[in-house]
């Protein structure tokens, strides 16, 4: 992904084969979400963004023992409110929420600080043979990529059988 991110369109097309197979597939997320009260506004979207920075931020946000907060507010800012989340001053911004000074985020994230961390995370995933989100383990079972309610009932399932069976 180029750094400053590629035309969410473009992007989508390419590798779902078309926009409105990429329009159907977020169109079955915003449902499976109605009930939970997730807002995801694809329609914001106009920038599928290179996500390192945004990488980056948490992990400096976990020195602070803020990395739930900071990954809770990107995630809002790109599926809910559309905003590009490679960009630095998003980013910069975001930080400020969590109580991170404005002045330092930036230069954090105009800085290589943190790039050699985050990419030794990303090595220990996949050596996990963790290559998609979410990933999740239950019980013996894995379960990467969206997945349907039944999936994670009969996993759940599974997993409980396992503890009572002896």
């Amino acid at each position: 992904m180029p750094e400053a991110g590629m035309d969410r369109k473009t992007y989508r097309s390419n590798k779902f084969g078309s926009w409105e197979y990429s329009q159907a597939l977020d169109a079955k997320t915003v449902q499976a979400t109605e009930a939970d009260d997730i807002a995801f506004r694809y329609d914001l979207m106009t920038i599928t963004p290179n996500t390192l920075k945004a990488h980056r931020l948490t992990w400096f946000a976990a020195q602070q023992d803020k990395a739930t907060a900071m990954a809770e507010l990107i995630l809002k800012a790109y599926f809910t409110e559309g905003k590009n989340i490679a960009e630095v001053e998003t980013l910069a911004n975001l930080a400020t929420e969590v109580g991170i000074n404005l002045e330092v985020a930036k230069a954090f994230l105009l800085s290589d600080a943190g790039i050699q961390e985050v990419q030794e995370l990303k090595r220990q995933a996949i050596a996990q043979g963790i290559h998609g989100v979410p990933h999740i383990r239950i019980g013996q079972e894995v379960l990467s990529g969206a997945r349907s309610v039944e999936v994670f009932l009969a996993t759940l399932q599974n997993a409980a059988d396992e503890l009572t069976t002896p």
